[in-house]
């Protein structure tokens, strides 16, 4: 079999798992927010409709086998009493929302493909036992006849679950064992929640890869779509993992600006602002393939650095862009986020350690940072960007790790070298397989200087009432200690008043560590971890993992 085609079997098997992840692989589940087994005031259900009304939520309405779509609702008091009614008119169920409807009848999780997102998770049933209807068509609910509210949210997990099983589903008959780890080591990190007014969802993660204390960092978070609810933001720190948590800070950035202009924080919290986004021309990875398709949009259809190249250990992509006269300034725009893959392979390079792993961890949380940094780069488990001057290649910097569970827009600022040429020239490198890049762009136009405020949070509080507000509002010694068996922190901030001439942007950011608490068994490989000193080699490693899985699907094919 030629290099070419090994290469295109190899990325036909990735590409389509991913591609069945995103098409086919999300799920959902139903949440009850009232329930006819809880007894609630008519105000506190009236409180939990506004909040649904605010985030423009599809409200549907049951009444026995009968079923409608509410539309124009609003929350008013019965003429002539005090009963608080909610009013609106009855229209069809949209065709769109009754299959996830069906399948939630008899199920408590079920699938939905991207696409979808909008039918799913907008959805709220409200089960009622009386209405009236008046002679203008509108109908009136009286809130007391309300008995159960039920919203749509993402299921995590069984989503992580489908993805592992189409990533490893060519080999699952001889590999169950090693699909029950790529399960397991879903990216840890803080994860972050943001409240729509009716459910905690996934916004990302916090400082992913900052597994000692020596490497705690700073990690801006670009909030897509956050909005205030009742004059609040609220968040939901959360611990999901075998690990400790420490969280020094947690503050936003918040960012006024003109509404044709997108506001990223670089890696190191500055403001860039993003008006003229070009393509690129090509994009060529050093196999001589064109990755051009998968990096135009945001589609879910990733580059995911999975070529078979002899005695190249890492993989890269070269990207050239137009160049403007007179250009010396520009940046570069990605959207990103690390493999599951990746996951599974430092966990597998950490069982190498058996039950000595955690007296190395140890030895390793002690060692100076820009040690453990180097070995990082030299792995290229950071996403390295190269710049292409009359030098040759140069590293000018990289992104740090965001987590596996969602990829965040990144950007970097570049100073393009002196010369007479008409492109520029960004080379993209990391570990085989360790980080999906779905876009990339270039943009030319100047940073404006806009305002920002950071605000603080007025509360942070755990289930038994703990207060955490102090130990996250400033960058010093003391951390909001996050323990694997703690309890979810609920951190809330005053909103910030948005101007009606500029659109408002929000960024989360937090600053802190975490410590890994795997337990591995038996004696250390000391020769195969030897290897991983020379650069490369976790790369290399991970081909080799990924290839193992190859081979057994061909064993199992006999």
């Amino acid at each position: 079999m030629s290099k070419k085609t090994s290469l295109k079997i190899l990325s036909f098997i990735t590409l389509a798992a991913f591609m069945n992840m995103m098409a086919g692989c999300n799920y959902y589940t139903s949440n009850t927010i009232l329930s006819e087994n809880k007894s609630h005031s008519t105000q506190w259900t009236a409180d939990k409709i506004s909040q649904l009304q605010e985030v423009e939520k599809y409200l549907i309405i049951h009444q026995g086998d009968n079923m409608w779509h509410l539309t124009d609702p609003k929350l008013s008091t019965e003429p002539g009493s005090s009963i608080q009614v909610l009013n609106g008119y009855f229209g069809k169920v949209s065709e769109g929302y009754l299959p996830f409807i069906k399948k939630m009848e008899n199920v408590n999780t079920a699938r939905y493909t991207h696409k979808e997102k909008g039918y799913v998770l907008t959805q709220v049933h409200i089960y009622i036992s009386d209405f009236s209807q008046n002679a203008d068509s509108t109908v009136m609910i009286p809130l007391s006849s309300i008995e159960k509210i039920e919203v749509y949210n993402p299921e995590i997990g069984a989503t992580v679950a489908s993805y592992a099983f189409s990533i490893l589903g060519i080999a699952a008959a001889s590999c169950v064992a090693l699909l029950i780890v790529l399960i397991a080591v879903v990216c840890g990190c803080p994860y972050v929640y943001q409240f729509d007014g009716a459910n905690y969802i996934f916004t990302g993660n916090l400082y992913t890869g900052a597994i000692y204390p020596s490497l705690e960092r700073d990690d801006y978070l670009l909030l897509d779509g956050v909005v205030p609810i009742r004059g609040e933001y609220q968040f939901k720190i959360a611990n999901k993992k075998a690990e400790n948590q420490f969280t020094n800070l947690f503050e936003l950035m918040v960012v006024q600006h003109p509404a044709n202009v997108q506001v990223i924080p670089d890696k190191n919290g500055n403001i860039h602002t993003v008006s003229g986004q070009e393509a690129p021309l090509s994009a060529i990875s050093f196999g001589k393939y064109d990755h051009l398709s998968e990096l135009l949009a945001k589609d879910d259809h990733p580059m995911v650095f999975n070529e078979n190249e002899q005695n190249e250990p890492l993989n890269n992509v070269v990207l050239s862009f137009r160049k403007p006269p007179g250009a010396v300034k520009a940046k570069l725009v990605i959207n990103a986020k690390n493999s599951l893959w990746l996951g599974f392979v430092y966990d597998r390079f950490s069982a190498l350690f058996g039950s000595a792993y955690q007296k190395w961890s140890d030895k390793q949380a002690k060692a100076p940072a820009e040690k453990t940094l180097q070995w990082e780069l030299d792995q290229a488990l950071p996403l390295l960007v190269y710049l292409k001057s009359a030098k040759g290649w140069e590293l000018i910097d990289y992104f740090n790790m965001v987590g596996t569970m969602a990829a965040r827009d990144m950007v970097m600022p570049i100073d393009i070298p002196p010369g007479n040429y008409d492109t520029v020239q960004i080379m993209i490198k990391t570990g085989f397989m360790f980080w999906e890049l779905d876009y990339a762009a270039i943009d030319f136009s100047p940073d404006m200087n806009l305002k920002t405020d950071r605000l603080k949070p007025f509360s942070a509080t755990d289930a038994n009432g703990n207060n955490y507000v102090d130990a996250i509002s400033k960058n010093d010694t003391s951390y909001l200690k996050h323990y694997c068996s703690g309890e979810d922190v609920v951190v809330r901030f005053n909103a910030q008043p948005q101007t009606e001439a500029t659109n408002q942007t929000v960024i989360l950011h937090g600053r802190g560590y975490y410590t890994r608490l795997n337990e591995y068994q038996g004696r250390p490989w000391l020769m195969a971890l030897k290897k991983f000193k020379k650069p490369g080699a976790l790369s290399e490693y991970s081909k080799s993992k990924y290839l193992e899985g190859i081979r057994k699907l061909a064993e199992v094919e006999k």
